[in-house]
């Protein structure tokens, strides 16, 4: 579901992990830029080659970013793919397997977009946040970073936080 946190945790793990690859590359809202912008991204990202916008990534561009992916640690993480970009990102990464010490890490809204491309045993669902929890962010951004409601709110914050039905984009 939008909102869930997907993106916040996609940034989370890029940003704790990828001074441990060679060469990483973190590919944000995919599901609304087109392929040509991906790959030459991942070719400036992986391969240290920039691309200006007339030029196309050609077949020994793609050749470059597999051999790079085989041949190093590469970290590369792909945000909210949808059904039109999945095919065409999984050729461009279809080095998956060649190298144990690469990863590619993907978010969408629906597993049965990445389940023929992915490991279903790398699979995480992201769970809601509970009262808890959602009432801890709500408070945050409502009362600037206290834990406590203030007097006359509690009434108020509960509705709220019961609204927003754990979801973070929501209570924030």
């Amino acid at each position: 579901m939008g909102g869930i946190g997907k993106t916040t945790l996609s940034k989370k793990i890029y940003h704790l992990f990828h001074e441990q690859y060679d060469q990483s590359s973190f590919l944000e809202d995919v599901k609304s830029k087109n392929i040509e912008d991906l790959k030459k991204q991942l070719l400036q990202d992986l391969c240290d080659q920039k691309k200006d916008s007339a030029e196309v990534v050609n077949g020994d561009d793609l050749k470059r970013i597999e051999e790079t992916m085989i041949s190093k640690k590469i970290l590369v993480v792909i945000d909210d793919v949808n059904e039109k970009l999945i095919h065409d990102l999984s050729k461009v990464l279809a080095f998956q397997g060649k190298n144990r010490k690469s990863n590619v890490i993907m978010s969408c809204r629906t597993w049965g977009i990445l389940e023929d491309h992915l490991d279903p045993n790398g699979k995480f669902e992201m769970p809601y946040l509970n009262k808890k929890q959602a009432t801890e962010l709500f408070l945050s951004h409502a009362f600037q970073n206290t834990k406590q409601v203030e007097k006359g709110f509690e009434n108020i914050v509960k509705e709220i936080v019961e609204a927003c039905a754990g979801l973070p984009l929501s209570l924030e």
